[in-house]
């Protein structure tokens, strides 16, 4: 054991003694170097507890329980923090050689003493904050990042909490503002959101720039970086981005001109990201010349911001180009452009870069861009990975769906990209970025998982989570990692993710366009349409399947619902396992039903068909139960409401009512007793 931990675990159990049983909240004095207190002025601010102060170094600090020391001393190691004992007996030093290594060593005592930074509006605070002493291994020892950029891609084209913080604040940017001290809480370094076209406007165009100039200086003087997405082709902006080219009747040189100074004047960003869209193609040697155009005006407008391009994911047959000699996927002509462009490369869902994909957008795997990633490794190139930690629209979130499959599948990524390169002798991937979309039903914990391995990988998720609930609530880890892993055997393994995400009446029309983003499936009320040999087959195959998986998710909720729901943490998990087993069983029986009617026997259908609207009852109890509970309340989330966006309506709306099940219901309803109601579509309010 080395000076400092053996000096940290006498200070932690001399403190632990002092604080206990007094029943109040611990004091802590935080002690910076001037030039870092307006840094730690809202690191401290955001913590939902008293006696919390923030000092320079050498100014008479108040008497304080605990007390923690910030010194740049560290040197020679970016982004780094080591933390001692106090040699005075009183506290902890934090060693950190810049502005981010001290918030992330500040952070680590934090957690020493019990707090855990999990969701960005929802701060737990210990009820009697004391040492840790399990976590004397962690003093001593200098923790620096495995990954140079980590941060979180916030796609404010969707109407979550992100977008209503960042997009069309009614709070001065204090949600914003929290969202920035949660990412470097949990070890990020960058932040970034898309543009809307609501700012081409010119009165709401000046508004935007101010709040955003605000934004961006509290960022920076937290040592956050930020970046703005933005799309190229308004022919490929479905969700109402802010675009560049608009009319293919003029040059796009002049309409990039003209576009351009509205993202760049007086505002700072470090880095832009240039997508373009879905489902689309161009002409290959105009994408190339028109990104390359992009990117040098972008580059004299602000030279000091990174370009980055995204490669999407979209494998139709035309979205597939012959160029120099090569036949590829649109998106990966950007290996063309301007090598000073970063390449992104982009995943889906819950699908990583090794397993199968399920058809989500054409694909059956993502190899085209795992081997373009590699590649880039390979011969020491930059490249990004983003990968995403929710989908949202029908998919997972706004189901609802609890999905810590999410979990295994970015430590799955993170595991073997690092296995390959060392394997292979090459770069490792040092920079990644989270697509995320939305917090509520544990979607935060899928944030912040896959936020802190880009800092130090883990042993394994099992591990990450018993850290992130060990002060309050020891027993969720294995009741979540159980879900995950039996989530990933079915929605993975057995391509059954189409069963039990949500439909809306844009995907049917989709498919029939032959446009695919969520994997297909045939429909409940498609069932009649199989002939008896193809009707069996289902029944024998996919039914049989659904029917395995619910029966599985029923023995893990069980298990878990013995669990206390004694407080909001506990009962968000446990309620959100209880939903998987709920809409497992859901999906069963309208299937069966409609099955069954198909095969002439209504009473069986009429049997399942009752079952499933126990669930369907079951389900709208737990819903009733998260939504009255959500970690942000605003109701802008769950209900419709008018925004920049494209969806005009929080991205829970949908699973506040069940809109999903209750199509889907009706559906089987339709089969069992010949009636001929139409669904709702659950797309637009």
């Amino acid at each position: 054991m080395t000076r400092g931990a053996s000096l940290g675990l006498a200070v932690a159990l001399a403190l632990a003694a002092v604080g206990c049983g007094d029943g109040v909240r611990a004091t802590i004095a935080l002690e910076v170097p001037p030039e870092l207190v307006s840094t730690f002025d809202e690191f401290v601010a955001f913590i939902p507890a008293r006696g919390l102060t923030v000092d320079a170094t050498g100014e008479p600090a108040p008497a304080a329980q605990y007390r923690i020391v910030v010194a740049t001393d560290l040197g020679g190691c970016s982004e780094c923090y080591r933390v001692d004992g106090a040699a005075d007996g009183r506290g902890w030093v934090v060693h950190a050689s810049d502005r981010l290594g001290a918030q992330y060593g500040v952070a680590e005592v934090f957690e020493l003493l019990g707090y855990r930074f999990r969701h960005p509006f929802d701060t737990y605070v210990p009820a009697r904050p004391a040492p840790d002493p399990a976590a004397v291994a962690r003093l001593g020892v200098v923790h620096a990042p495995e990954m140079r950029v980590r941060g979180l891609h916030l796609h404010t084209l969707h109407p979550t909490e992100a977008m209503f913080a960042l997009w069309v604040p009614t709070d001065d940017g204090a949600k914003a503002r929290r969202i920035f001290d949660w990412i470097l809480k949990n070890r990020g370094n960058y932040v970034q959101w898309v543009a809307l076209d609501d700012i081409l406007e010119p009165t709401r165009g000046a508004a935007w720039q101010a709040s955003t100039a605000a934004l961006l200086e509290a960022a920076h003087r937290r040592g956050l970086k930020a970046g703005l997405g933005l799309q190229l082709f308004g022919a490929s902006s479905l969700q109402n981005g802010y675009d560049l080219i608009d009319d293919s009747a003029r040059p796009s040189h002049e309409q990039i001109a003209e576009r351009l100074p509205r993202l760049v004047d007086g505002l700072p960003f470090d880095g832009y990201e240039l997508s373009f869209g879905e489902f689309f193609g161009a002409d290959p040697a105009t994408f190339v010349a028109t990104v390359d155009d992009a990117y040098a005006q972008l580059h004299a407008l602000a030279p000091q911001a990174e370009v980055t391009t995204v490669i999407h994911v979209g494998d139709s047959p035309d979205q597939r180009v012959d160029y120099m000699g090569e036949n590829l996927i649109y998106y990966f002509l950007v290996k063309f452009c301007d090598p000073r462009i970063v390449p992104q490369v982009h995943t889906v869902m819950y699908y990583n870069l090794f397993e199968d994909a399920g058809g989500a957008y054409h694909h059956d795997e993502f190899d085209e861009h795992r081997q373009f990633l590699f590649d880039r490794l390979r011969a020491r190139l930059r490249v990004q990975y983003k990968p995403e930690t929710a989908y949202w629209v029908n998919f997972d979130d706004s189901v609802p769906a609890y999905l810590p499959l999410y979990l295994l599948s970015r430590q799955l990524d993170v595991d073997r990209i690092a296995a390959a390169a060392t394997a292979g002798g090459w770069a490792q991937l040092d920079e990644q970025l989270l697509f995320s979309t939305g917090w509520e039903w544990g979607y935060w914990q899928n944030d912040l998982a896959a936020l802190r391995a880009s800092y130090q990988k883990p042993s394994s998720v099992l591990d990450q989570l018993t850290e992130l609930y060990a002060p309050d609530h020891p027993e969720l880890p294995p009741r979540i990692v159980e879900l995950a892993l039996a989530q990933h055997d079915a929605l993975i393994g057995q391509r059954l993710a189409a069963y039990q995400a949500g439909r809306d009446a844009l995907t049917d029309q989709g498919v029939e366009a032959g446009i695919v983003s969520a994997p297909d499936r045939v429909d409940v009320d498609q069932v009649a349409q199989l002939t008896p040999s193809a009707r069996r087959a289902f029944a024998d195959g996919i039914l049989a399947k659904l029917e395995a998986y619910a029966a599985r998710l029923g023995e893990i909720a069980d298990r878990t619902q013995r669990l206390p729901a004694d407080d909001r943490w506990a009962a968000e998990v446990i309620d959100g396992v209880v939903m998987a087993r709920l809409r497992a069983a859901f999906i069963a029986d309208v299937y069966a039903a409609a099955v069954a009617a198909a095969d002439g026997d209504r009473s069986i259908g009429a049997l399942r068909l009752g079952e499933a609207r126990d669930a369907l009852a079951a389900a709208a109890a737990v819903v009733a139960r998260r939504h009255g509970d959500r970690h942000d309340p605003d109701r802008r989330l769950i209900e419709n409401t008018g925004n920049p966006t494209l969806y005009q309506y929080g991205y829970l709306r949908f699973a506040s009512d069940l809109c999903f099940w209750k199509r889907e219901l009706l559906m089987a309803d339709n089969a069992v007793t010949g009636a001929t109601a139409t669904p709702p579509g659950c797309f637009f309010p």
